[in-house]
């Protein structure tokens, strides 16, 4: 069924009356490369998906999502910059009010599966997105001043870093382990320093000097090229930082079984040699029975076994 999606997503596609891109048209470029990365991207979320624990599983979901939304927008966005040589202002944050909501919620997504978290992080996070998304559309558009619109927009950015780094997301994460721990770190580098290309674009297209669409364009394609793919790939790789123990030396060991009599000597001893859990029976946590003694099951293979008279 995913792949039969996939097929039908790709017959879907828009179709361009584009005219032939020139060789020297470096903006033009960069629109088509970056189309086809999100596109590979896409097909690698989505097919690792189902190679991933329970628990990850909705953050690469999300993942192929951004990256996905994003190709489509860029079919479009490509398609308007090699017909008319004009930036697609209003493909491009249609684009960005679909995917940058979704990638910051991310961080929300990763904690929740690790530990507990506030959900105001969530809306914090959600509401901060939007309102930088916003402003830098009425800004860029002309709908109001451009410095502005600038001062608004870094605002709300600089207050969903806070409430990652020392606001309720930062609280949750010191209760992760060390793994999520430095994932979560990445990609707040990556909220830092490789979100801070948008505003550089920002400032060189509409408040310094003349607006110039090429070289603004190339920075745009570039800030998502990266950070849309690479915060998907973090997840990826954060999942295969905590597939489990893969040296039997680090999750097996000895058992050992004594049969008492009465006056509790050991009449038999059993060696299990290589002992290691392949199921454990689900745990039922109640405040009505926090005082008792919890008990489950627990499913065992043991490599061999010896005992005091039989090998």
């Amino acid at each position: 069924m995913k792949y039969l999606l996939m097929l039908t997503g790709l017959m879907a596609m828009p179709s361009f009356a584009a005219g032939d891109l020139s060789a020297t048209d470096m903006t033009g470029v960069s629109f088509w490369l970056v189309t086809a990365a999100l596109l590979a991207a896409t097909v690698f979320f989505f097919v690792e998906r189902d190679n991933v624990s329970s628990k990850w599983k909705t953050s690469l979901t999300v993942s192929g999502l951004v990256t996905g939304i994003a190709f489509w927008h860029y079919m479009y966005m490509r398609g308007v910059w090699v017909d008319t040589q004009t930036s697609p202002i209003v493909y491009r944050y249609i684009d960005w009010l679909l995917t940058v909501p979704l990638l910051i919620v991310e961080f929300y997504l990763i904690l929740r599966a690790v530990t507990n978290v506030a959900s105001s992080l969530f809306t914090k996070l959600f509401v901060g997105s939007l309102v930088m998304l916003i402003f830098g559309y009425l800004g860029e558009s002309g709908a109001m001043s451009a410095m502005v619109a600038f001062i608004i927009a870094m605002a709300a950015w600089i207050y969903m870093i806070q409430v990652l780094y020392s606001g309720e997301g930062g609280v949750a994460v010191k209760q992760a382990s060390p793994a999520v721990q430095s994932a979560y770190k990445t990609m707040m580098w990556i909220i830092i320093v490789g979100w801070a290309v948008y505003p550089l674009g920002y400032v060189m297209g509409h408040l310094v000097g003349e607006t110039n669409p090429a070289s603004l364009n190339i920075i745009y394609n570039f800030a998502d090229f990266v950070n849309k793919i690479l915060f998907g790939l973090i997840i990826w790789n954060q999942h295969n930082a905590n597939t489990g123990l893969t040296n039997p030396v680090d999750y097996q060991a000895d058992m050992i079984v004594e049969q008492l009599n009465k006056a509790g000597e050991t009449v038999k001893r059993y060696d299990f040699r290589g002992t290691f859990p392949t199921n454990i029976a689900a745990i039922d946590v109640s405040y009505d029975s926090e005082n008792d003694i919890e008990e489950f099951t627990v499913e065992l293979q043991v490599q061999y076994w010896e005992s005091d008279t039989t090998s």
